[in-house]
């Protein structure tokens, strides 16, 4: 994807936005309502092209690599990002005896679990901690993420791994504060598999961590954040195989909440 294109789609993207608040402002209620449903139709072909255009031969909405690919491009990461996240949610949900249908359902949601964080791009690559305002726009995104990954034509389940893959097993997490089991199986396969490849990234705002630095950090919020029985599954049988070589970062992050 050229820098000119990337430009060009953050460019429409804030336009829209901003027509889109003076709309809000200005406007009777039922025409700000079919105003917003042709906005997220423009803004979606948007990123539908960009995502088409970062490296994707066949000409197909569903192409997920692609879409991971963009959205990696988009929040800083290196290309492979999504696709890591995707691999890493189907060895866990693999560990996990999931049936093969939901390991598909994994992949998918692993690939845009953070479609939602389009228009925060500029916010996430700061190179500071971000504000309490930031930090509550940032909690809609798995919302924004759940009606795009709807938008695109997938099935509910990937759109509900993307709702609930920040929810944190004490009840802290979001959108829905849900805790525990009542978060399904899939979502808190999705929380680890993102949660180690956050913390072994560096990001604008804190270093990386180490291979062994971040799963010591899944161990410490077993039962907090994370799924204990999913966090030992991780240690015993997927991260005996991730032989990548990681920057070395600077200890534990503290929160349990990757961005």
């Amino acid at each position: 994807m050229t820098i000119e294109l990337l430009l060009r789609v953050i460019g429409t993207l804030c336009l829209l936005g901003a027509i889109a608040y003076l709309a809000y402002l200005f406007a009777p209620a039922p025409l700000v309502e079919r105003f917003k449903a042709r906005l997220g139709a423009l803004r979606l072909g948007a990123l539908r092209l960009a995502a088409l255009r970062l490296g994707s031969e066949a000409e197909n909405p569903l192409d997920l690599p692609a879409w991971g690919r963009y959205m990696s491009d988009l929040e800083g990461y290196d290309s492979e990002h999504a696709a890591r996240i995707a691999m890493l949610a189907r060895k866990l949900g693999h560990a996990a005896a999931l049936p093969p249908d939901v390991l598909d359902s994994l992949s998918q949601a692993g690939y845009l679990h953070d479609l939602g964080e389009e228009d925060l791009a500029p916010t996430l690559a700061k190179p500071a901690p971000l504000t309490p305002s930031e930090r509550e726009a940032l909690r809609e995104h798995p919302l924004h993420g759940e009606r795009m990954v709807h938008e695109i034509g997938l099935p509910s389940e990937p759109a509900l791994w993307v709702r609930w893959h920040h929810e944190k097993v004490d009840g802290t997490g979001y959108p829905d504060g849900l805790m525990g089991e009542a978060i399904p199986l899939p979502a808190r396969v999705l929380a680890i598999a993102e949660a180690y490849e956050a913390f072994t990234h560096r990001r604008p705002y804190r270093e990386a961590l180490d291979p062994d630095e971040a799963m010591a950090e899944l161990q410490r919020l077993a039962g907090i954040a994370y799924d204990s029985m999913l966090v030992r599954l991780f240690a015993e049988r997927v991260y005996p195989d991730l032989l990548e070589t990681r920057p070395r970062g600077t200890g534990p992050l503290g929160t349990g909440d990757p961005i």
